[in-house]
């Protein structure tokens, strides 16, 4: 009986009685598909992902060299590994299955129970590549997220500052508020007073005398209502101040996520949005060596991407552009849909990269830096989040003149708003 964590095997044989007979041989190990066609062969790899295929390569309208190069050719397939088992016994035939992609090559006729071992030890070795390949990706996400603390510290002390002089520009402002509000107090004291001698027929010096204070206090406090104006402005500061906090705030939570399944679901983005927030989180650290020109095309295509995992690209190469100008210099980005592909140009007029460095500057752990700046993660990461989304990045530098990095992003279909 098949169980649903039995590795599942598709057998591929124009001939009933071999494929029953391999049936036969593994049915208590592995859950069995069968084919005997090359047509539904294609289609129950397709369908059911079989961890491995037996095919025969004899058989008619599509042999078994052209099921397998169509398996390798779909990305949903090419990973499903091949052994096939054929009459073709000569050492050309072998050599071009091999060729073909296939792991393994059995001429008929053969041994049943070197057949069964070969299996079991193909198997085995999937199993294994599939437990080191989500080792890699668990330690990949780490990386990741470590890369995106480390610019985190890059940017905390511009962020701080940010954040600092906000907060002093609204706690002076609600100081001024608290005056005012004392202002308004003693009018109000002062208003119901006037009332209440009017209410109690008081003594017409008395009410004289009230008026007479009333008057003023409105002149010399509330200046004839300028001080309710200045309140109203005062307001309308903290507001925009906490706005802004606020946005820093939101903006360096998302960046700062960890990675998991919910953050790393591609969805529909907006290239230009999401690198108004990567500049948002460096923009204190770019304002004091540079100008920022941004040129953002209207007609842009969205990117079926994770925006989070774009953002953190978008931040290393400001960061990068910032720490390539020595005094003061000009950050551009620029962003157009040329040729079916969305296009990014990131550029600063910095001190540039020697051309004999431009060819590893993504390896991992290679940077122009120095240690205490940089970690030599930062493009290689960069490298990798592009190419997930099935994007390239290329580098064009001149020592002395200045660095451009250009994405590109290929679109089948515009999603264009």
């Amino acid at each position: 009986m098949m169980t649903q964590n039995q590795p599942k095997l598709l057998v591929v044989d124009d001939m009933p009685i071999n494929v029953s007979l391999m049936e036969e041989m593994v049915k208590n190990e592995y859950q069995i598909f069968s084919a005997y066609n090359g047509a539904d062969a294609i289609k129950i790899a397709s369908n059911n992902k079989p961890d491995l295929i037996l095919l025969d390569i004899i058989m008619p309208e599509m042999d078994g060299y052209e099921v397998c190069q169509t398996i390798k050719n779909n990305s949903l397939t090419k990973d499903i590994p091949i052994i096939f088992i054929t009459a073709k016994d000569h050492i050309e035939d072998e050599s071009f299955g091999l060729k073909m992609g296939a792991i393994d090559y059995i001429t008929k006729p053969f041994n049943l129970s070197i057949v069964k071992q070969r299996i079991q030890n193909h198997i085995s070795c999937q199993e294994h590549q599939k437990a080191l390949q989500e080792v890699i990706e668990c330690k990949q996400k780490q990386l990741i997220h470590c890369e995106k603390l480390s610019s985190m510290g890059t940017l905390m002390a511009g962020i701080t500052h940010e954040v600092n002089n906000t907060m002093t520009y609204v706690l002076g402002n609600l100081r001024m508020i608290k005056k005012y509000n004392n202002k308004f107090s003693s009018f109000y004291s002062s208003t119901e007073k006037l009332i209440g001698n009017l209410d109690h027929h008081t003594d017409v010096n008395d009410i004289e005398n009230s008026l007479q204070e009333f008057k003023e206090l409105n002149e010399s406090e509330l200046k004839s209502g300028k001080v309710l104006a200045y309140s109203q402005e005062s307001i309308n500061d903290c507001i925009e101040g906490m706005d802004r906090i606020t946005s820093i705030l939101k903006n360096l939570k998302l960046f700062s996520h960890q990675d998991d399944e919910t953050s790393q679901t591609p969805e529909l983005c907006d290239i230009n949005s999401c690198i108004d927030m990567s500049v948002k989180l460096v923009a204190n650290e770019l304002k004091y060596k540079s100008e920022l020109v941004r040129d953002y095309s209207n007609n842009l295509p969205q990117i079926n991407a994770c925006e989070l995992q774009l953002s953190q690209v978008f931040v290393n190469l400001l960061i990068n552009a910032c720490h390539a100008i020595n005094k003061q210099g000009i950050i551009s980005i620029s962003t157009d849909f040329k040729d079916n592909n969305v296009i990014i140009q990131v550029s600063d007029n910095g001190c540039g990269i020697p051309e004999e460095m431009q060819e590893r500057i993504f390896e991992p752990f290679f940077t122009t830096k120095s240690r205490e700046i940089g970690s030599g993660l930062g493009l290689s990461i960069s490298h990798d989040i592009i190419k997930m989304y099935q994007g390239n990045i290329t580098i064009n530098s001149i020592v002395g003149t200045g660095t451009t990095f250009t994405i590109s992003f290929p679109i089948e279909k515009a999603n264009i708003d």
